[in-house]
């Protein structure tokens, strides 16, 4: 009876080894694939700081295009008024007559 325990028990034991060894081997291919993902969130890190950057410079050129949209308003509001005033200045004008010079 003893030895059919003790052969019980070692085969228990070798049993176990081998479950340990295929344990170990998880953890293994586990951190190999923790290493990768921190790699790639490294990556994805850099990507994001790099769109940022351009973000950042994409919105300072809507800025300028903003500022240049408003300067070309205001000249197409003063051209309108000086084809309004020349309007005026031929419709007041006798027939024929010679316009004046703008100021």
């Amino acid at each position: 009876m003893r030895r059919g325990r003790v052969a019980t028990l070692r085969g228990r034991v070798t049993t176990l080894r081998g479950r340990v060894t295929t344990l170990r081997g998880r953890v293994t291919t586990l951190r190999g694939r923790v290493t990768t993902l921190r790699g790639r969130v490294t990556t994805l890190r850099g990507r994001v700081t790099t769109l940022r950057g351009r973000v950042t410079t994409l919105r300072g050129r809507v800025t300028t295009l903003h500022g240049r949209v408003t300067t070309l308003r205001g000249r197409v509001t003063t051209l309108r008024g000086r084809v309004t005033t020349l309007r005026g200045r031929v419709a007041t004008r006798p027939y024929g007559a010679p316009m004046a010079k703008p100021p």
